[in-house]
C-alpha cells in the first residue's frame, strides 16, 4: 500500500494544455474516483500516475518516491483497462499466472497467490476454462486477478465496467467495493458515470477541461458542490437552474420566488444582484392546495404573508413515469425543470396544468453568474 501524491502537476501536448496545475493526494488504503466529462483528461491523470506519460510540470509520489522519470514496470503499480486484455489461448490459470512468470516469481508462490486471487474473485471454478466460454462480468473478473496476483501499492483502474451491460455494472460495483475493502489497497478509478464514482468513492476528484473543480466526499460534491458545474454534473435528472435578479429581500425570476433571508449567503452571496438559483428535482415540492389556478406564464411571484420563503410555479409539459415515480417536464418562465415526484401525488395531471411547488430553503443552492462559483456558507 502506499501513498499517491500530485503535485502541481501539468500536462500539455503541443499547445493543448490537458492537465492543468493538478495537486491532490491519495491516501493510503483510499479508493479515489476521478470523474468528469470526455476529454476533461481523466484518463490522462491516470497515464501519468502509470507511468504512460510523463508530466510537462510537477511532481507525482507514489509512497516517499518521486516517480516523474521511473519507468511504468518499476512504479508497483497494477493498472486494470476497459478492455480485458486476455490471451485467447491460455486458461484463466494462465493468464492469471503469466504476468508472475515472467516477473520470474517462484512456481509455490504464483500456485499461491492464483488459489487466492480466485477464490476472493469467485473464479475457482473457471481456471481451466479459455477466455472464450466466459461471460463479459467473469472476463472482468480474470483481468482484475491479473492485477491482484501482482500485489501492487497502487491499483489503477481505466473505466473497467464500461463494456458490461447495466445488470452486470451495477454487481462488478459491489464486488469492486468488496475486493477493496478486503484488499485494503490505495485505488484510483477513472470513469465517466456518476453512479460508479458515487457509490463506490472514498473521495471524488471532479475534473472539467484538466481543472479539479472539486475533491471530497461523495457527499460533499452532491450537497455542498463548490460551484455550478460540479451541482450540474452529480445527480439525475440534473440540477434545475434559473437566473434570478434580487428585489428587496428576495431573489426573483419569472415563476420562481427565494426570499435571500432563509439562505446562508457568504459575503459575495449577499452583495450579489444577480445570481443563478439552484434545485434538485427529487427537492420539489407540491405545495398543498396548490395544484392549478397559478400565476400567468412569465409572472413574477408574488410575496404574502403565507408564502412559503421558496416558491415556483410552473405549466406542466410532459409526465415520465418511472415505475413508482415520475419525472414532471414543468416549464418555470421560460425554464425547462423537471421535478421528481411520487405517483401517488400526482393524481389526474395532465400537461398544460399549473402547479405550485416549493422547496426547503436548505436544498436551494445559490451560485454566481459569471464564474459560477457557490455563494453559500455550508454548514455541518
Amino acid at each position: 500500500m502506499a501513498q499517491v501524491r500530485f503535485a502541481a502537476v501539468r500536462k500539455s501536448f503541443g499547445d493543448v494544455h490537458v492537465v492543468r496545475g493538478l495537486d491532490v493526494e491519495v491516501a493510503d488504503g483510499e479508493f479515489l474516483v476521478v470523474v468528469g466529462p470526455s476529454g476533461c483528461g481523466k484518463s490522462t491523470v491516470l497515464r501519468l500516475l502509470a507511468g504512460l506519460e510523463t508530466p510537462s510540470e510537477g511532481r507525482i509520489e507514489i509512497g516517499d518516491r518521486v516517480v516523474n522519470e521511473v519507468p511504468p514496470r518499476d512504479r508497483d503499480v497494477a493498472m486494470v483497462f476497459q478492455s480485458y486484455a486476455l490471451y485467447p489461448h491460455l486458461t484463466v490459470r494462465e493468464n492469471l499466472e503469466f504476468g508472475l512468470r515472467l516477473a520470474r516469481t517462484p512456481g509455490d508462490v504464483i500456485a499461491a497467490r492464483v488459489d487466492e486471487a480466485a477464490e476472493m474473485l469467485g473464479l475457482t471454478p473457471l481456471l481451466e476454462r479459455l477466455p472464450k466460454a466466459l461471460s463479459g462480468g467473469q472476463r472482468q473478473r480474470v483481468a482484475m486477478g491479473r492485477a491482484i496476483v501482482r500485489r501492487p501499492s497502487v491499483f489503477l483502474f481505466d473505466e473497467p465496467l464500461s463494456n458490461l451491460d447495466a445488470a452486470l455494472r451495477a454487481q462488478m460495483r459491489v464486488e469492486l467495493k468488496r475486493l477493496h475493502r478486503e484488499l485494503a489497497t490505495t485505488m484510483v478509478y477513472v470513469t465517466h458515470d456518476q453512479v460508479e464514482a458515487m457509490t463506490m468513492a472514498d473521495r471524488i476528484l471532479l475534473l472539467n477541461e484538466g481543472i479539479a473543480q472539486q475533491i471530497g466526499t461523495p457527499d460533499d460534491l452532491y450537497f455542498r458542490p463548490a460551484n455550478r458545474f460540479v451541482a450540474a454534473f452529480l445527480g439525475s435528472p440534473r440540477m434545475n437552474f434559473v437566473r434570478a435578479a434580487r428585489e428587496g429581500d428576495a431573489f426573483v425570476a419569472p415563476g420562481v420566488r427565494v426570499a435571500t433571508e432563509a439562505l446562508p449567503l457568504n459575503a459575495a452571496g449577499q452583495a450579489a444582484g444577480e445570481v443563478v438559483l439552484g434545485v434538485r428535482p427529487h427537492d420539489l415540492r407540491v405545495r398543498s392546495g396548490a395544484r392549478g389556478g397559478g400565476a400567468p406564464e412569465g409572472a413574477l411571484v408574488e410575496a404574502s404573508a403565507d408564502a412559503p420563503p421558496v416558491t415556483v410555479r410552473a405549466t406542466l409539459e410532459l409526465l415520465e413515469p418511472m415505475g413508482w415515480e415520475v419525472n414532471l417536464h414543468v416549464r418555470v418562465g421560460e425554464e425547462p425543470f423537471i421535478v421528481r415526484a411520487e405517483v401517488r401525488d400526482v393524481g389526474s395531471w395532465s400537461p398544460g396544468q399549473e402547479l405550485a411547488f416549493t422547496a426547503a430553503p436548505a436544498d436551494v443552492r445559490v451560485f454566481g453568474v459569471d464564474d459560477g462559483a457557490c455563494l453559500l456558507e455550508y454548514t455541518g
